[in-house]
């Protein structure tokens, strides 16, 4: 889950693509 976290910090502009 810890590579999710690191993704919406890094894309906060498409979290819908991460979740």
């Amino acid at each position: 889950m810890v590579h999710k976290l690191n993704l919406n910090l890094a894309l906060p502009t498409q979290p819908l693509t991460i979740s």
